[in-house]
């Protein structure tokens, strides 16, 4: 994705309810800060997560721009791309399927 002319590489969590972008990597590549308060967040292995605040970035994903909601946060090293918004740019596709064996 690329936001500013910044490319991020996101890293695609399925786990993920909200997507999440390292402050240090927000500092370098967002141009106007518009931090509003940020939800609570917890790690995978239920740890808190240190959040700084929220903000939509505009980026752009094969060549469609897009709004997305990101989490900034603390202590966190790889860009993070949640569930709904891997749904929503169709970078997965998520299947209910239930087999019966006879």
């Amino acid at each position: 994705m690329i936001h500013d002319d910044s490319p991020v590489k996101f890293k695609d969590d399925t786990g993920a309810q909200c997507n999440v972008l390292p402050k240090q990597i927000f500092d370098r590549v967002v141009k106007t800060s518009n931090l509003q308060p940020g939800p609570r967040v917890t790690a995978y292995n239920r740890q808190p997560v240190s959040v700084v605040g929220q903000q939509q970035l505009g980026v752009l994903f094969n060549n469609i721009r897009v709004d997305l909601s990101c989490v900034m946060a603390e202590n966190v090293d790889i860009p993070v791309l949640g569930l709904p918004s891997c749904k929503a740019l169709n970078v997965v596709k998520l299947v209910d399927s239930l087999n019966m064996g006879h």
